[in-house]
């Protein structure tokens, strides 16, 4: 009957561990819904509104946040391998998790400088972009609004996917027990 009570308040103390993640990400999330729902976003000067908010959105929740993904991951990673190091009480190999993590962040900061040059190239051609999908008239108007929404949609989709994703890097480390027993048992 103890165990069982150790076993739920350890689960509440790890509960209560990720609560400021987890606030983070409401924030986040609720900015999200923000620029879902606004007509047009300023983002460093620049005015995004139309198709170009809708790209810029989509742009900026799948390259930034695969880039803020890995680079969350290369810090979980070194943690949660020194970790099971340490609960096996095995000696790590000095450079290969640092080699694994440093290809992380380095893909990471790839992925972010990416994101960067996508928005200053939609930044530069935001009234350009939004002249060519509204010169269309009829039936390919309500295509294009279509297509706007839909692309909200999967923007929606996405920023929820990679969040859980960053989530369970976060998570990683925490792992590394139940991974080091798991490693121990098989042996």
């Amino acid at each position: 009957m103890d165990s069982i009570d150790e076993a739920r308040k350890k689960e509440a103390r790890e509960g209560l561990m990720m609560l400021p993640v987890a606030l983070l990400f409401l924030i986040a999330l609720a900015g999200v819904y923000l620029v879902l729902l606004s007509e047009e976003v300023e983002f460093f000067g620049v005015i995004y509104w139309g198709f170009a908010k809708d790209l810029w959105f989509f742009s900026l929740i799948l390259i930034g946040g695969l880039g803020v993904f890995f680079l969350v991951l290369s810090v979980s990673f070194l943690i949660f391998v020194a970790l099971v190091a340490k609960e096996l009480s095995a000696k790590q190999h000095p450079w290969k998790p640092l080699i694994i993590s440093s290809l992380l962040l380095i893909m990471g900061f790839w992925i972010l400088k990416a994101a960067v040059y996508f928005n200053s190239y939609l930044s530069g051609n935001v009234r350009n972009i939004n002249m060519f999908f509204e010169s269309y008239s009829g039936g390919m108007e309500a295509f294009i609004d279509i297509a706007g929404i839909i692309l909200l949609l999967v923007s929606l989709f996405l920023s929820s996917f990679i969040y859980s994703l960053i989530l369970l890097a976060v998570k990683l480390p925490g792992c590394a027990k139940g991974f080091a027993n798991k490693a121990r048992a098989n042996r």
